[in-house]
């Protein structure tokens, strides 16, 4: 196959700075201060969005955790960093894999909210990868994968 932005085919280095993920199982943050990753994303991403990322960190209640390196975060409060890092980063493709493990029920409903919100988006593609669609969330495409097959 093959990969296009825009309507041309993309290069790897052009699709580094257009997709936005993290793998979750990853540890290369783990020294990394959270408000130092945050800040660090206008580098990673240049169309980040400063003013969304910061109502993200508010709705996903990780203003507290700013300080705090990674190792120190749970599992649901690296996972929330990582998505509200993903939809502030404007990258053209945002993946994410299971969005809700490990969320509190108020990241939960956000997150949901936010995915609500993107699905109306002409300019943006989101692939969610889990076991069941989310609801409340209108799906472009679904693609279910049988296991057994």
């Amino acid at each position: 196959g093959r990969i296009e932005l825009h309507g041309r085919p993309a290069a790897p280095r052009a699709l580094a700075a257009a997709v936005a993920w993290t793998d979750p199982r990853t540890d290369a943050f783990e020294a990394v201060v959270l408000d130092h990753y945050l800040a660090d994303l206008p580098r990673r991403f240049p169309g980040a969005d400063r003013a969304l990322l910061q109502e993200l960190v508010a709705a996903l209640s990780l203003d507290a955790h700013r300080h705090k390196t990674f190792h120190m975060l749970s599992t649901g409060s690296r996972r929330k960093a990582w998505i509200a890092a993903a939809i502030a980063s404007m990258a053209p493709v945002v993946l994410i894999d299971q969005p809700f493990a490990a969320l509190d029920g108020p990241s939960v409903r956000c997150v949901t909210e936010l995915l609500a919100d993107a699905a109306h988006s002409q300019d943006r593609l989101f692939v969610i990868a889990d076991f069941e669609p989310p609801h409340m969330v209108p799906p472009g495409h679904t693609i279910s994968l049988d296991a057994s097959a």
